[in-house]
């Protein structure tokens, strides 16, 4: 069984509850806008702050609570061709990151493996 987007890697990554600005899904790379959580990209919110966790279960809407891994490893959505030891930076896709230099680490392949447990496609280990 994959290990799931968002989910927290270690016990002590710090988590933060906060409010989601819009939709967020698990893995989701995430900022701030107006003190809510958004996804991150490319263009407009450029600041990955970190990743939305499983644990919460995402936000189906705006205004819903959102648990965000704000330092610590954890599953990610993340452009194809990932690989471990590579930093990562947002992408032009929402919530995704890819190659850059925004100082996030993979610390797996994209889709590859985690101490054995597999990864999803689009989904890998990364440190923040």
């Amino acid at each position: 069984m994959p290990k799931p987007l968002g989910f927290v890697v270690y016990p002590n990554a710090i988590i933060d509850t906060g409010e989601a600005g819009e939709a967020l899904s698990p893995g989701d790379a995430v900022g701030l806008s107006g003190g809510q959580y958004v996804k991150a990209d490319g263009t407009n919110d450029t600041n990955a702050l970190g990743i939305v966790t499983d644990n919460s279960g995402g936000a189906d809407e705006a205004g819903d609570s959102v648990g965000v891994c704000l330092s610590g490893a954890v599953v990610a959505n993340v452009a194809g061709g990932v690989t471990a030891g590579g930093e990562l930076d947002v992408s032009a896709t929402e919530g995704q990151l890819a190659a850059g230099t925004g100082g996030i680490d993979a610390l797996s392949d994209e889709g590859g493996t985690w101490k054995g447990a597999a990864l999803a496609a689009n989904a890998a280990v990364v440190h923040k």
